[in-house]
């Protein structure tokens, strides 16, 4: 105790933060279409590598470069859907940290 009286309630989650749009595309394609293509590519690539005896990036590293470049490579109706999902998760992300301040209080 330091003697003061007060005490200070801990900030524990920051705000959330906006996923970039590539990320948020991941999300809502990923099992229906996005991981079997990544899957197929990410095979081609393993070889390719072997072939050339160059340095492979890490699945993670294909992943967010595969959703990087076929996010560009969307339809605006697709980009739209992704924005409105990206938003909806922060909604989501601020009002469980609101219910959280609640609780604290």
């Amino acid at each position: 105790m330091s003697g003061t009286g007060t005490c200070q309630v801990l900030k524990l989650q920051k705000a959330p933060k906006l996923l970039q749009m590539w990320q948020a595309y991941q999300n809502p394609f990923w099992h229906d279409e996005l991981k079997g293509k990544v899957d197929e590519e990410w095979e081609g690539y393993q070889v390719k590598m072997a072939e050339e005896r160059k340095p492979k990036k890490s699945y993670f590293a294909f992943t967010s470069s595969k959703m990087q470049e076929w996010f560009e490579a969307t339809l605006p109706e697709v980009k739209a859907r992704v924005e409105q999902h990206r938003l909806d998760m922060k909604m989501k992300l601020l009002e469980g940290n609101a219910a959280a301040l609640a609780y604290q209080r």
